[in-house]
């Protein structure tokens, strides 16, 4: 039989029919639903009162941007705040800080009783969170500059707050350590890379030396000089040429003095001539010059060896033998001009090739001393930086408000309790609609008709 009417119920499709009377739940469950409820209650009051107090102690950290401009002091870490908190974070969570963090601080003793070292590092791991701040708006844009939140939290208040003080610090000096490291290990690589850019620019400076040194006379600047001499030994040659010339017309002259007229005189004389209008037109290596030369020559010994004339006196043959003697050593000028001229020759032939192998050497020898100069800038730029790193001058890191002992626990007493009232009800709740639901009661005119297949002719209202 239905306890009520679909017209007294509601009706509403879908739901259950006890769902709607919680009050004929009650009624009828109050046995069991009243000793969920102690038990519940029970369990709740325990775990209230077992319950640890976790205290949550906040430090901020002000992170703000290089002091000094960069076209003053370029820095030699290239990293943005992201990159800096995450391996300032990375290095102060690393298990060795946590351990010497524990043992400085006393972590492991906790409520009821010692635990494992890893357990314990897990749970000092989770109690820490870095989180960035919202920072008021005051309209003026400053993109430099960050507030972060280090937040601890632990069974004791003092301790929460000393650990998150001792946070702040590792941070700080974390983040000093590794920069001033990193601005320390990249002047030292370039410093490096300036020591082997000397080197190479002191060996390819000695071999720019050696091949000057080597090849003395074949430089292109010597080349102006080389030609200025050339021009005075040919001079100095003509004037040589002329200089034998006539001491031989006045050997031949005194040659044929005192005695018969040697008729080869004259044809001496006219070759002569022509020989001196040769050289003062051609150069001493023209056809003409030599052929006329030999002439001379052949036809000298010829009135040496075979005289004309009649016999000569001792002054005579005295001036002869001098102006022989004068002759030779005119001649042996002129070899030792024209071997030099012979070689000045060479080594002017030679410039245009020791040019190109000197500018070979002389560009390799500049793109050095580029590199050089380049990479002593570079050094002294890092030397910059890494004074300004140890001068704190680039982006810094500084205690913004230290961590003070909480004194409320971070979830209140009274939000404890709301949430004990509430899972006790809720697990009341649902002990009642299991009952329902594992033993149901009929309680409209549709359910009694589909459990019977049976139409109801009527129904009795609830005596009140």
């Amino acid at each position: 039989m239905a306890e009520q009417d679909d017209s007294e119920g509601g009706g509403s499709v879908g739901l259950p029919q006890f769902l709607l009377d919680p009050v004929g739940v009650v009624r009828r469950r109050w046995r069991w639903l009243l000793g969920v409820l102690g038990v519940s209650s029970i369990v709740a009051a325990a775990a209230l009162a077992l319950w640890p107090d976790q205290y949550e102690a906040t430090a901020r950290l002000l992170i703000s941007s290089q002091r000094i401009p960069d076209e003053f002091v370029r820095s030699t870490i290239a990293e943005g705040v992201a990159e800096q908190l995450n391996a300032m974070v990375g290095e102060a969570l690393s298990r060795d800080s946590l351990v010497s963090l524990i043992e400085a601080h006393g972590l492991h003793h906790k409520p009821g009783g010692d635990v494992a070292p890893e357990t314990l590092l897990a749970d000092v791991s989770k109690a820490i969170v870095v989180e960035p701040e919202k920072v008021l708006d005051t309209g003026v844009k400053s993109p430099g500059f960050y507030i972060f939140a280090v937040r601890f939290t632990w069974h004791d208040p003092s301790q929460a707050a000393g650990v998150a003080n001792e946070l702040v610090t590792r941070l700080i000096d974390s983040n000093l350590d590794r920069r001033a490291r990193q601005a320390r290990l990249t002047t030292e690589f370039l410093r490096r890379e300036a020591e082997r850019a000397e080197a190479a620019l002191k060996e390819q400076s000695a071999k720019v030396s050696g091949f000057k040194e080597e090849h003395r006379g074949e430089l292109p600047a010597e080349l102006a000089t080389k030609v200025a001499r050339l021009e005075r030994l040919q001079s100095q040659r003509q004037a040589l040429g002329l200089r034998i010339s006539e001491a031989e017309s006045r050997l031949v002259t005194l040659q044929t003095t005192g005695g018969e007229a040697d008729p080869r005189s004259m044809a001496l004389s006219e070759i002569e001539s022509r020989l001196l209008r040769e050289r003062t037109v051609h150069t001493a290596e023209h056809p003409n010059v030599l052929a006329l030369e030999r002439q001379v020559e052949a036809l000298r010994k010829e009135m040496a060896s075979q005289p004309m004339g009649g016999g000569w006196s001792p002054t005579q043959r005295a001036v002869v033998a001098g102006v022989q003697l004068e002759i030779g050593s005119l001649r042996q000028q002129l070899a030792l001009i024209e071997g030099e001229m012979s070689e000045l020759e060479s080594q002017v032939a030679k410039t245009p090739s020791r040019e190109e192998e000197l500018n070979s050497l002389a560009q390799r020898e500049e793109v050095l001393r580029t590199s050089y100069t380049d990479a002593l800038r570079k050094v002294k730029e890092a030397e910059l930086a890494e004074s300004l790193e140890l001068a704190q001058q680039g982006i810094q890191i500084s205690k913004l408000e230290p961590a003070m002992p909480p004194s409320d626990p971070k979830i209140p007493l009274w939000q404890l309790c709301l949430g004990a009232v509430g899972g006790v009800l809720g697990l009341v709740a649902a002990a009642g609609v299991l009952l329902e639901l594992t033993d149901p009661v009929v309680l409209a005119r549709s359910e009694l008709e589909a459990l019977t297949g049976l139409s109801l002719l009527g129904n009795i209202p609830r005596a009140h």
